[in-house]
C-alpha cells in the first residue's frame, strides 16, 4: 500500500503525521515542522487521519496568507479588461499559495478562456478567511460505565475469583491514572481514549516503580482484554487495540525469574519429615491431611483435588483412576491438557481413599472434600494450603534463596521423580496434566490407558512413607 509522503513509520510501527511549514510562512508562524502522533499501527488509519490533517493544515495555511495580503483583484474587473482588449498585467495569489501571474498575450487569452468558463457556471465572490477545521468531538459511552458494564461479563465461579479480581484491578489501575491526570480528570468517554493514554500509563507504572514489570505486564494483559470486548461491544471503534505493546517482558527474564523464584521440588529427607505421623498429626482438618498426599502421587495441581467429585473416583478397566475433567458443579482446569484419567497409586488405597469415598457415598454427598469452600478466591484448597504452609515453618523446611515451597512443589516433584527415572515425557505429560503434549497425545493414545500409565509411573513413585501411621490420621 503507497504511503504519503507525510507518514512517517518509526520502528516500533507506529505512525506519525509530518509536515514541512511553507518558507513564508515559518518566521510568522514561529514552526519550520509539524509533528504529531496518530496513535495506531494500521496503514490503512494512518493514511486516512493523515489525509484529513493535511487538508486541515492546508486550509490553516492559506488562511494565515489570506489575512496577510491586500484585497485580491475583483474579479468582475479582470474580466471586464480582458474583453475590451486592454492589456493589463495582474498577479492573482491564490489560497493555496500558488501565483497566477499575466503579463503577455498569450497569458492573456489564456486567462480570458478561462475565466469566461467560469463566469459561465457563476460569478466568484471574494476571497474570505476559511475557519480552522475542529476536531470532532468523541461522545459515547464513558469509561466509566464502560466498566460497569465489563465487570457483569466477567467469568462465572467455575473460573478463580483471583482471576477475576486481578481483571478489575488492573481496569482500576488505569481508572485511577486517568482520574489523577488534570486534562482526562471527571468523565471520560471510551471512545476517547487513546493509544497515547496507555503508553503514558505504562510510563507512569515503570516511574512509580511499586510493582514489578511482571505485574505492569498482567495489567496490560487485562487491559488488552477489556478493550478487546469494548471493540465487540460497539462502544470503541475497531483497529488498533491501544492497550497492545506497551508492556512485554522477554521469556529469557521470565525463564530466569522462574529459575530463582519459581516453585521449588521437595528433597527425601524433606518428603520423610513432612509426613512423619507424629508431626502431620498436627494439621487438624481432613482435607488438609488428605490433599499433599494426593498431590504426592499424582503430581496434580492443589485445586484440580479440591475439586473432585466421588464420581471421579472410579475405576475403568478394573483400575482405580481420578477424572480430571470439567464434567460436573464448580469445576475448572487451567487448561486443556489439564483432561485426563490419572490411575490411583497402591499406597493411597491402602491409606483408605477408596474407604473415604464409599462412606461420603453412604453419607449422600457428592464431593471429595464436601466441606471446602468453592466461593474462596484462591479455589477450594485454599484453607489446605495455608494449614500446610504453617506445617511447613513448624518443621523449618522453607525454599532456598528466592524460591517458594507449597502444595504446588509436589508437583515439581512428581515430574522430576518420573523424568529422572527416564518415563518418556509424553507419558508423564499426561499423567500430571502437563504441557503441550496434544500433538504427541494422539500418537501414543494406546500407551496412554491407566494400565499403561501405572505401570510405567507408579514404581518410581514410592517414597517409604509409614502407611499404617498415616492411615490412622486420616478418614
Amino acid at each position: 500500500m503507497r504511503v504519503a509522503h507525510y507518514l512517517v513509520c518509526e520502528p516500533s510501527g507506529l505512525f506519525y503525521f509530518r509536515l514541512r511549514v511553507p518558507l513564508d510562512l515559518r518566521q510568522r508562524l514561529g514552526l519550520r515542522l509539524i509533528k504529531r502522533a496518530i496513535g495506531t499501527r494500521c496503514p490503512r488509519t494512518a493514511l486516512a487521519v493523515s489525509s484529513a490533517w493535511a487538508l486541515a493544515y492546508s486550509q490553516a495555511f492559506a488562511n494565515a496568507r489570506v489575512a496577510a495580503m491586500p484585497k485580491p483583484p475583483d474579479i468582475d474587473d479582470i474580466l471586464h479588461a480582458v474583453r475590451d482588449g486592454r492589456r493589463q498585467d495582474y498577479k492573482l495569489k491564490m489560497p493555496s499559495g500558488y501565483e497566477l501571474q499575466v503579463d503577455g498575450a498569450d497569458d492573456h487569452a489564456l486567462a480570458r478562456d478561462m475565466f469566461s468558463h467560469l463566469e459561465s457556471i457563476g460569478k466568484f465572490s471574494e476571497l474570505t478567511r476559511v475557519p480552522p477545521t475542529e476536531p470532532p468531538v468523541l461522545t459515547g459511552i464513558s469509561f466509566a460505565d464502560a466498566v460497569e458494564k465489563w465487570k457483569k461479563i466477567l467469568p462465572g465461579k467455575n473460573s478463580l475469583i483471583k482471576t477475576q479480581n486481578a481483571k478489575k484491578r488492573a481496569v482500576a489501575v488505569f481508572s485511577a491514572w486517568l482520574q489523577s491526570t488534570p486534562a482526562l480528570g471527571g468523565t471520560v468517554a471510551l471512545a476517547a481514549i487513546t493509544r497515547e493514554h496507555l503508553g503514558e500509563l505504562y510510563a507512569h507504572c515503570v516511574s512509580a516503580g511499586k510493582v514489578s514489570e511482571f505485574t505492569i505486564e498482567n495489567y496490560f494483559t487485562y487491559l488488552i482484554g477489556f478493550f478487546e470486548w469494548a471493540v465487540t461491544a460497539g462502544h470503541y471503534p475497531k483497529g488498533d487495540n491501544p492497550a497492545e505493546g506497551h508492556a512485554n517482558v522477554s521469556k529469557k527474564k521470565k525463564r530466569l525469574r522462574a529459575l530463582s523464584s519459581g516453585w521449588q521440588s521437595y528433597t527425601p529427607q524433606q518428603i520423610t519429615a513432612i509426613f512423619e505421623p507424629s508431626a502431620y498429626a498436627e494439621m487438624k482438618d481432613e482435607a488438609a491431611r488428605w490433599i499433599p498426599l494426593l498431590l504426592l502421587y499424582t503430581g496434580a495441581r492443589s485445586n484440580e483435588i479440591g475439586r473432585l467429585e466421588l464420581a471421579d473416583c472410579r475405576e475403568e478397566d478394573g483400575i482405580p483412576v481420578f477424572a480430571f475433567s470439567l464434567v460436573g458443579d464448580d469445576k475448572s482446569l487451567k487448561n486443556e491438557h489439564g483432561e485426563r484419567l490419572t490411575p490411583v497409586h497402591p499406597d493411597l488405597i491402602a491409606l483408605g481413599l477408596w474407604d473415604r469415598v464409599s462412606w461420603l457415598l453412604a453419607k449422600g454427598e457428592t464431593k471429595l472434600f464436601p466441606d471446602a469452600n468453592f466461593e474462596t478466591q484462591n479455589g477450594p484448597a485454599a484453607a489446605a494450603q495455608r494449614a500446610f504452609t504453617r506445617h511447613l515453618e513448624r518443621l523449618k523446611i522453607s525454599a532456598r534463596g528466592k524460591g517458594r515451597m507449597g502444595h504446588h512443589s509436589f508437583r515439581d516433584t512428581v515430574i522430576q521423580q518420573l523424568d529422572d527415572a527416564e518415563v518418556p515425557q509424553p507419558l508423564f505429560d499426561y499423567y500430571t496434566g502437563h504441557g503441550d503434549n496434544s500433538v504427541v497425545r494422539a500418537a501414543y493414545q494406546r500407551e496412554k490407558t491407566p494400565g499403561r500409565l501405572a505401570k510405567w509411573c507408579h514404581p518410581h513413585l514410592s517414597f517409604g512413607l509409614d502407611i499404617s501411621g498415616l492411615r490412622k490420621l486420616l478418614r
